[in-house]
């Protein structure tokens, strides 16, 4: 989960006029209004800041760290641009530079819970997990009944395989929701690594109460049928659904770290190739 300024600025997002071809309905009005404003008065941070929000909800990412940048170099205070330029910075895949202007809007404001939570997700994605948990414990403390940090810093124990403390995040967040989809699964897939087979059967059910059509879930059952029954046919069964209901995670089944640790075996089987045949994607011809 994201928490990008879509709230304090409830603007679309666009860069300085004529920086680039304008396409897209709506952009051409947006930039023209959002440039308006700045020649209204240039001396404005937020005025910057509303341009680059225009440009980033374009997916201008570029453009729109022109205008952020011209906001700090206004106001080098704003832990609100820097965390816009984290935002932009994040959703270009430049997780590293996410995490630093993350780290400068916190130092500007370290109470802010998104602060937090967002340089969480951005270490996660370059695989600092020690430096993501720590951050999603203080979004935890500033905002103790948000289930998705508990959800984040599980995931992250996960990763490092300390299956104790993701659980304990897990039921943690079920505490305060026990209607979690994600919670739910997320948990199952913990029990299945710890071995508790009948425990992780649970989960992927409850999972399945509370979003009988996501397809995870199915493919979770497949695991578990194989890997503590040897249960071929319900095993494909419920591998099966999740592939009719959408599950498209292929490269896992032959992975020692995901599914494939589960499925040895069976992914060898003439069955189970058919059906992944049948249903991965073709390669799109030229």
């Amino acid at each position: 989960m994201k928490f990008l300024l879509a709230a304090l600025f409830a603007v679309s997002m666009v860069a300085q006029a004529g920086a680039l071809p304008v396409k897209e309905p709506g952009l051409e009005t947006a930039v023209k209004d959002a440039t308006a404003a700045i020649e209204k008065n240039p001396k404005d941070p937020h005025a910057y800041m509303k341009r680059a929000v225009v440009f980033y909800n374009y997916n201008r990412f570029s453009t729109a760290l022109l205008d952020v940048r011209k906001a700090i170099e206004l106001d080098p205070k704003s832990d609100t641009a820097h965390f816009l330029m984290g935002g932009i910075y994040q959703s270009a895949g430049k997780y590293s530079e996410a995490a630093s202007a993350y780290a400068k809007a916190i130092e500007l404001n370290p109470k802010d819970f998104k602060y937090r939570f967002n340089r969480g997700e951005a270490l996660s994605a370059v695989k600092d997990y020690r430096g993501a948990i720590a951050e999603y414990t203080k979004a935890m403390e500033l905002m103790p009944k948000d289930i998705t940090s508990h959800y984040m810093r599980g995931s992250a124990y996960v990763e490092l395989k300390e299956y104790d403390k993701a659980l304990a995040d897990f039921d943690a967040g079920l505490k305060i929701k026990p209607e979690s989809f994600n919670l739910h699964n997320a948990r199952g897939w913990v029990l299945l690594w710890q071995g508790k087979w009948e425990d992780a059967k649970s989960a992927f059910d409850a999972a399945l109460r509370v979003n009988p059509d996501h397809p995870y879930p199915y493919a979770n059952l497949a695991n578990y049928y194989w890997a503590a029954k040897q249960d071929k046919e319900n095993a494909l069964r419920n591998l099966k659904t999740a592939f009719e209901k959408g599950y498209d995670s292929f490269e896992g089944f032959y992975s020692d770290a995901s599914d494939g640790h589960f499925l040895k075996g069976l992914n060898d089987t003439r069955e189970f190739k058919e059906l992944l045949e049948k249903y991965r994607p073709k390669p799109k011809t030229k």
